[in-house]
């Protein structure tokens, strides 16, 4: 499963540092980060999932950055078709983090397997957390430190890869 570790400062002169690895399917193809979008996403570059098109991590020319997990918890396993990649380029597709809140609070998520997703710029941080089981998002503006995004909630101390 995927792990992040994030660091965010705002007054830092680097407001967000990101360590990330992408470990849950090591055989599927993908690419380095780039424009791999040029036509429908000119503005971001990102790792690209070959396989399904769309990403799991990403940032635009904004300064805006998207990281998404899959969810996977044993009562909540789906199989919904529309690959979760393509909500980091939608995310990624806005010029600042009110639009992208707004479009991830609004989007048709039903169509979606479970997931977690981060959304940053250098002042601000959020998580967002979609499981299927619960009739909303949930979403909590971190403060600033440190956190460790998986496969379960954000910082879940009885998740043994973070403690």
């Amino acid at each position: 499963m995927c792990t992040s570790i994030i660091l965010f400062r705002k007054s830092h002169i680097w407001p967000v540092i990101i360590g990330t690895n992408r470990d849950e399917n090591l055989d599927r193809i993908s690419k380095f980060p780039g424009r791999h979008w040029i036509k429908e996403y000119p503005h971001i570059i990102a790792g690209k999932d070959e396989e399904k098109k769309g990403s799991w991590i990403g940032i635009n020319d904004y300064g805006l950055v998207a990281i998404i997990h899959n969810r996977i918890l044993n009562d909540n396993v789906t199989n919904k078709s529309t690959s979760r990649g393509h909500i980091v380029l939608e995310v990624l597709n806005h010029s600042n983090m009110n639009d992208a809140l707004q479009y991830i609070l609004n989007f048709d998520r039903f169509n979606y397997n479970n997931f977690n997703l981060l959304i940053a710029n250098h002042n601000e941080c959020h998580w967002i957390k979609h499981d299927l089981n619960n009739p909303k998002l949930l979403t909590q503006q971190l403060e600033e430190g440190l956190s460790i995004m998986t496969y379960k909630d954000l910082n879940d101390r009885n998740n043994k890869k973070i403690n």
